[in-house]
Order: structure tokens, then C-alpha cells, then sequence
């Protein structure tokens, strides 16, 4: 049967599904999220060197090192990241169809007995992975956050980071983006959740293979909600919750008020 997003843009079916497969679907998204880093890094290593210059590259790593784990760039990088991504975002959106944004991108409204409903399920699940981490002897805070808070200067940056641009920016490439390109093939809803979750994990390589797990199991109930309430407001905000939750654990460990 055809869509009504198929017969405005022109299309029959077979052609819709051949023009964006699954595969380029996952490189796309992960272009989006990884280039950016991969820019702020360049323009890192770009100042660092011509601060300390080339004649010491024992010290040129120490700096490099120094820099890439400092708080205020961090906060600095996901904004930075989340600024150049939407717009390539949308140029990949504006290639694959406009009319289909809304599709890609649903922000309906949902009932505040759903969206406290999902609230309190990602609190559960984010209380589930901290007790099994702790039961595995792991610590329950990513070695990015922590160190981030130790070296922070303006407290304000980061919490924004993490807070607004990073789970905006995420869940529109992965909870939308992705997942509106895989479900149309035959891996469905529930295939696409997954898959979605394993890319959205690998973005996060930098947190250590103990929460991969984490971040991939949190992100098939990111999916699962994005699909149930048919909006993507409701992973923002539990992305969001859970990113303070970690902010808070990561200063209360810098700080000294956590036994983590």
C-alpha cells in the first residue's frame, strides 16, 4: 500500500525503499555524530600545537591529553558537535525527502500519565544498570564524566551540554533519523530499536566497554518509548533525566560525597 509520504513525494514503494537503505542509513547517522568530534579534535590538536610546537612531542601528547579530558572543552566539544551536526542533519533529511520530516522527527504531544509513566521506567532501568555495575565491581560513573567535573571551570557549560544539546542532538539522529530509515526495511519497529541502540552505543565508544552495555540497553528503552507514544519529546527527556542523574553522580564523586 502507498503512503501518503510515497505518493507526495512521487514515489512507488520499491523505489522508496531502494533510494536509503539500512546500511546507509547507520553510516549517515554515524558521519553526523562522529565528524563533528573528529573536527573539534582536529582544532584541538591545531591549537595545542602551535602552543607547545613540535619540538617536544612527549609533552605535545601530555597537553593533547590534558585538553581532550578538560571539562570546559568537553562541554565545548558537545556543543560544538550538536551545532554542526543538526544542520548536516538536516541536509541529509532535505536529500532523503523534506516531506518526510515529520515522520523522521515527531514531536506529538504526549499525556503527562505516559511521559510519568516512562519516567519512572527509565528510572528503574538506570537503578537496575547501577546496581549491576556495582555487583560486577565496575564503577558506576564513566571515567569521561568524572574527570570532566575535576578539571571543570564553568560549571554552566557542561551541565548544558549534557543536559540540552547532547540528548537533543542524539536523539534526533538516532530515535528519529535512524530509526525512521531502518523500520521501513525488514528489520520493522522492534529491529530497528535494536539496531538503533547498538549504533547509539558505539558512539559512545569513550566510556569503556562496561557501559556499552549500559548505554545499549538504555537505549532500547529510548526506543521502545519513541515507539509506544509515537513522539520524540518522550526519550528527550528521559535522555535527559539520565544525563543528570550521571552529572550529579560525577560531581558528587569529585567532590568526595560518593562512595562510587
Amino acid at each position: 500500500m502507498t503512503t501518503d509520504f510515497d505518493q507526495e513525494a512521487g514515489r512507488t514503494p520499491a523505489e522508496e525503499a531502494a533510494s536509503w537503505g539500512p546500511v546507509s542509513t547507520v553510516v549517515i547517522a554515524l558521519v553526523l555524530t562522529l565528524m563533528p568530534g573528529v573536527l573539534v579534535g582536529v582544532a584541538a590538536a591545531l591549537v595545542v600545537g602551535a602552543e607547545v610546537g613540535s619540538a617536544d612531542p612527549e609533552r605535545l601528547a601530555v597537553r593533547m591529553e590534558e585538553t581532550l579530558s578538560d571539562g570546559d572543552f568537553s562541554g565545548l566539544a558537545i556543543w560544538a558537535g550538536a551545532l554542526l551536526g543538526v544542520p548536516l542533519l538536516l541536509v541529509a533529511v532535505r536529500v532523503r525527502g523534506w516531506e518526510r520530516r515529520g515522520r523522521m522527527f515527531p514531536f506529538r504531544a504526549v499525556s503527562g500519565r505516559a511521559l510519568a509513566g516512562w519516567v519512572a521506567a527509565g528510572a528503574a532501568a538506570l537503578v537496575g544498570c547501577d546496581a549491576a555495575l556495582r555487583a560486577l565491581g565496575r564503577t558506576t560513573t564513566p571515567e569521561v564524566w568524572w574527570s570532566a567535573f575535576a578539571t571543570l571551570d564553568h560549571e554552566l557549560l557542561l551541565w548544558s551540554a549534557a543536559v540540552l544539546a547532547a540528548p537533543l542532538f542524539e536523539e534526533l539522529v538516532f530515535r528519529g533519523f535512524v530509526f525512521d530509515g531502518l523500520s521501513r526495511s525488514r528489520l520493522g519497529a522492534a529491529g530497528s530499536v535494536v539496531v538503533a541502540s547498538f549504533v547509539w552505543a558505539l558512539e559512545h565508544f569513550d566510556y569503556g566497554v562496561d557501559h556499552l552495555f549500559v548505554v545499549f540497553s538504555l537505549g532500547l528503552l529510548l526506543g521502545a518509548a519513541r515507539v509506544r507514544t509515537g513522539s520524540l519529546w518522550t526519550p528527550i527527556i528521559v535522555h535527559a533525566l539520565w544525563n543528570v542523574a550521571a552529572v550529579v553522580a560525577a560531581e558528587l564523586q569529585v567532590s568526595g560525597l560518593s562512595t562510587s
